[in-house]
């Protein structure tokens, strides 16, 4: 049995509470705390009993018995580690030789825990202290593997428990985020550590399907809400606000939020319903959040672009910092929260953390400014790292594997491009690139939300009089590449393509050869798709947002829904 202090208050927690509870999805299992002790201690038991190596991979969904399994890593003083079963293969393998020690489980459709394979040798006696390994974006090309410790959790939590002063014990928290994004820890484990419900989307539910989670979200009267901004702007338009009575607080983070287009949305649910919003800075090095701020009506008297993430959770545990490379300032977390690094990986943990005055620091890359209220206002990024629908992306990582994939490309620089990403390349001399097999060997190597939108062959890299990237200028080329591909210039193409280019302006040839997910869409764009077809199309039957991913080609899908 581990004696770690922030497992041990959720044990605690489970042991004593019998009126809060779990339950998943629309109409699903419901268990009290009591009951998922019971369901920890059944897999705790088979974890000991099969001898697992220290760093446990878990493939997640958002069920209880992936909860259960979380909890019954910890118990036993290991160490989960969350992979999406939507992960390619090439990149879980390589996550595998980066733990070196590893067993591997999934969860059976009965909830029993079955091990696919351990590499490594069993667990001796000596303490863990690392709770989490979540790997993120790398510069080389492969993902790096944060290292969170259970001190760091306790830290955090302890602390954002006196900042929100959660009271009600009625309060529900509803976990919207893939596992293996750490925000999901904290809206997860928010609601065991505090003692609130907690709603769970179960294996009928994806994160995508925002009418079912708006069913949910009122079914369940969740009080508290957890999003990035891109969800929560897609989100509320399937919410009703009548029928959100229960909810009481909205909390931002994973991404740099907007508040000129936030200002309506707060007008609305904070001033007619009362509800609260928050901006909470972090980024998964630095155990999940760093800063906190309670939204008020001043944040929005400005016509400056601000994004206000407050002062930090312990006050003085974020700072700006002038960087070597400009006059800009640089987001600087020091203290408790801060990771130890990554594993195995000395090189790159030694470019991001420093050991200083007894203090660990991460320097994060992020761009601020403080605002005459001493507050920070978060600006950007310094370096070639961007948001994503939550995500943050080494824009090497795709340069990296581009280059691995193919030999004929000389050079490459990837922009972002309304909430897509768009390639630039130039060839190596005499060579040639089939452009559709590089698309498809991509998703062997990288998630989905980091594949390109767009491949644009240039001749060189244009540069602006400072020597620059004029970005700019490739920003027109793509302009033209889109304007290029409008339908009034192409043959042969339905009714139905012909609205998906000109709607989405999509850089697609085949439709009897390509599918929704590799049209470059946005999981957003994705999402709102299925209303946009309903109300423009006549439909053979109806149509969900899950019917988009169940046919080889756009060309099927047509066949069977539209008339």
């Amino acid at each position: 049995m581990a004696n770690i202090e922030f497992y041990s208050k959720i044990e605690d927690n489970l042991r004593n509470n019998h009126s809060q509870h779990i339950i998943e999805g629309i109409n699903g299992t419901k268990h009290d705390f009591n009951q998922l002790l019971e369901m920890v201690n059944k897999k705790y038991e088979t974890i000991q009993s099969q001898n697992l190596r220290n760093n446990v991979i878990v493939y997640m969904t958002s069920t209880s018995e992936c909860l259960a399994t979380i909890l019954a890593i910890w118990k036993s003083n290991r160490t989960y580690v969350p992979i999406n079963i939507s992960t390619p293969n090439k990149r879980v393998e390589y996550i595998k030789n980066s733990l070196g020690n590893y067993s591997e489980v999934k969860i059976n459709e009965l909830g029993n825990l079955e091990i696919i394979s351990h590499k490594g040798e069993p667990v001796t006696s000596k303490i863990n202290n690392i709770a989490y390994i979540i790997f993120t974006s790398g510069t080389t090309g492969n993902p790096k593997g944060v290292k969170i410790s259970y001190d760091n959790l306790e830290y955090l939590f302890r602390a954002l428990g006196k900042k929100f002063n959660f009271k009600k014990a009625t309060d529900t928290w509803i976990n919207l985020h893939s596992l293996e994004f750490d925000f999901s820890i904290w809206e997860i484990f928010g609601s065991l550590y505090y003692c609130h419900n907690l709603v769970l989307l179960g294996k009928n539910i994806k994160i995508y399907e925002f009418d079912k989670i708006a069913q949910l979200i009122s079914n369940e009267q969740v009080t508290i809400l957890n999003q990035t901004p891109s969800a929560f702007f897609t989100l509320i338009n399937y919410l009703k606000i009548s029928e959100l009575e229960h909810l009481n607080t909205i909390i931002f983070g994973g991404e740099k939020l907007d508040y000129s287009e936030l200002a309506k949305v707060y007008t609305e649910y904070h001033k007619e319903k009362n509800i609260e919003f928050y901006n909470l800075y972090g980024i998964t090095e630095i155990t999940i959040h760093a800063t906190f701020h309670k939204i008020i009506d001043e944040d929005f008297k400005t016509t400056s672009t601000i994004s206000n993430i407050g002062r930090g959770i312990f006050d003085d545990n974020v700072y700006l910092e002038k960087t070597t490379y400009s006059d800009k300032l640089e987001i600087v977390v020091k203290g408790a929260t801060v990771s130890e690094g990554y594993i195995n990986n000395n090189s790159e943990t030694n470019k991001k953390f420093k050991n200083i005055f007894n203090n660990r620091l991460y320097f994060s890359g992020d761009i601020g400014e403080y605002l005459p209220n001493g507050e920070i206002n978060y600006i950007g990024r310094a370096d070639n790292q961007i948001e994503l629908n939550g995500y943050r992306i080494e824009l090497d990582d795709i340069k990296q594997n581009i280059f691995n994939t193919t030999n004929s490309i000389k050079n490459i620089f990837i922009i972002k491009h309304n909430n897509k990403l768009a390639v630039f390349y130039i060839l190596d001399k005499d060579k040639r690139l089939d452009l559709d097999l590089l698309k498809t060997k991509l998703q062997n190597t990288l998630p989905s939300y980091m594949i390109p939108s767009y491949y644009i062959p240039i001749t060189k890299i244009p540069l602006t009089t400072n020597g620059k990237v004029d970005t700019d200028r490739l920003q027109r080329l793509l302009n033209k590449k889109i304007e290029d591909n409008t339908p009034q210039k192409r043959n042969n193409l339905t009714e139905f393509e012909e609205w998906l280019i000109k709607s989405y302006k999509l850089d697609v040839n085949n439709f009897e050869q390509i599918n929704f997910t590799e049209i470059g869409l946005t999981s957003m764009e994705l999402i709102s798709l299925h209303e946009k077809i309903s109300s423009t199309f006549k439909l053979k039957k109806e149509i969900s947002i899950v019917d988009f991913f169940q046919f080889s080609s756009i060309k099927a899908f047509e066949l069977e829904f539209l008339e």
